[in-house]
């Protein structure tokens, strides 16, 4: 697994298996659900298991760790060592005010800082197509530049403090069409992540407090 390219290699792995988790994200999709699937992808399907000569480089991924959504440490047991936590927010189009989950996500991801943990925050982007008046992004490609275009604001870069960056380049993670209810139906999903740029002074961090 590479660590580095985590959130990487976990899209990899749901983009190769769309069919079995693909319409899985046209129900009520939220982030216990996702953090239970990773869990199980990263430390089953992919597995952590270490290679004879390298068991330091063992891995375990738990959510619901202290109430975090997702928490990788390095070691087992008493040994065990954390690596970083990971928020994870899923966001729909017709819940898509950013500050009913950019400003929850980014208050979780300093609220880790002060703890001294590394941390990221993965957004899953749901897009579902429909005829409810509601849905305000008739294609992806709107639902997923109106993301973008909000990460470029300057509201959006103010919650980011010059402490997170996003990674503009969306990570694909699903995509189907099928029959539901006796029409067409399409999803689309991709993935954001938000990166640590910047660690933070004790003096900072108690501003953050």
């Amino acid at each position: 697994m590479d660590i580095d390219n985590f959130l990487g290699k976990i899209c990899q792995y749901i983009w190769e298996h769309n069919e079995h988790y693909a319409k899985r994200f046209n129900f009520a999709t939220c982030e216990r659900w996702i953090c239970t699937e990773i869990c199980h992808i990263a430390n089953f399907d992919l597995g952590f298991t270490p290679m004879e000569g390298h068991d330091d480089q063992r891995y375990s991924l738990y959510d619901e760790d202290k109430k975090r959504d997702l928490s990788l440490y390095q070691g087992y047991g008493d040994e065990a060592s954390l690596i970083k936590h990971i928020e994870v927010k899923v966001v729909y189009p017709f819940g898509c005010n950013e500050s009913k989950w950019f400003r929850p996500l980014i208050n979780g991801m300093n609220s880790r800082l002060v703890e001294h943990s590394e941390v990221e925050g993965w957004v899953f982007m749901v897009w579902t197509s429909g005829v409810k008046k509601r849905d305000k992004y008739r294609s992806p490609d709107e639902f997923f530049n109106s993301i973008e275009k909000y990460l470029k604001t300057a509201r959006s870069q103010a919650l980011l403090g010059h402490v997170f960056m996003p990674d503009m380049d969306f990570l694909p993670v699903a995509e189907t069409n099928f029959i539901w209810c006796g029409a067409p139906k399409r999803i689309v999903v991709k993935a954001l992540r938000i990166h640590l740029i910047k660690q933070l002074s004790d003096a900072e961090l108690a501003l953050v407090e």
